[in-house]
């Protein structure tokens, strides 16, 4: 099957929810924490450095974010 332009967001959506599961039996872990938020800060930089980026980066934010509080330990007022 072959993607184009307009599928993207869908895919983008699909992997997200992917990588979210994946990552929710290490929430709270300090380590996978320190881990994934380093590298989304490697990616932004090589995402800040080329030209053009700027809707990319807003989204790539977005999805950081998001995946970051995938990581977060559960707060208090959840219990």
């Amino acid at each position: 099957m072959h993607l184009n332009y307009e599928d993207s967001a869908g895919s983008q959506l699909a992997l997200l929810a992917a990588v979210k599961l994946l990552l929710a039996p290490h929430r709270g872990d300090l380590d996978s924490i320190k881990g994934l938020r380093h590298e989304l800060d490697n990616t932004r930089e090589l995402l800040a450095s080329l030209p053009g980026t700027e809707r990319k980066l807003l989204s790539f934010e977005v999805t950081a974010e998001s995946l970051m509080a995938v990581l977060a330990p559960p707060s208090q007022s959840q219990y």
